[in-house]
């Protein structure tokens, strides 16, 4: 099976952006758009200045990776940096067994790792905008809490 860009990210073109990342807004501000979401849930923004930033969700931090789209263009030729934001591998692991996403869906742990105390949890695709709406209420809960700190898991997924 050969994967392709279609595997590695999902078509935002029908999702409302706008509103996709509100509930990020303590981390990111109100200056960025939305140029891509990965298949499993992160996303790469873009601010006013053309700056672009990659939103890794299950860290809640966002980190600038190209001080231009064409920057950004060339970080996509390289294999650690496809590696390290759309996890290719996994995501052929989860195809070869069946699982795969319907419009609007991305990858996600049926329990956030961000409050869980594992990381064998299961992997079920979920709604991409629940899922941000979500993660980013839980995020913003979670920014002033001090690590090692117990708390109940929250699942994101049907069981």
């Amino acid at each position: 099976m050969q994967l392709s860009w279609n595997d590695l990210t999902i078509d935002i073109s029908a999702i409302d952006t706008s509103v996709l990342f509100h509930n990020w807004q303590w981390l990111i501000g109100k200056d960025k758009h939305v140029m891509m979401i990965t298949s499993l849930g992160d996303a790469f923004l873009q601010d006013t200045k053309g700056y672009i930033f990659w939103l890794d969700v299950a860290q809640r931090q966002m980190h600038l990776i190209a001080d231009s789209y064409d920057t950004f263009q060339l970080h996509l030729q390289k294999a650690v940096h496809i590696d390290e934001w759309f996890s290719p591998e996994f995501i052929f692991e989860l195809k070869q067994q069946g699982l795969h996403l319907a419009p609007q869906q991305i990858y996600t742990h049926q329990n956030p790792l961000m409050i869980s105390n594992t990381t064998q949890t299961t992997i079920k695709p979920a709604n991409v905008m629940l899922y941000f709406q979500a993660m980013g209420l839980i995020s913003q809960q979670l920014k002033n809490i001090t690590t090692g700190i117990e708390v109940n898991g929250v699942p994101l997924c049907d069981n």
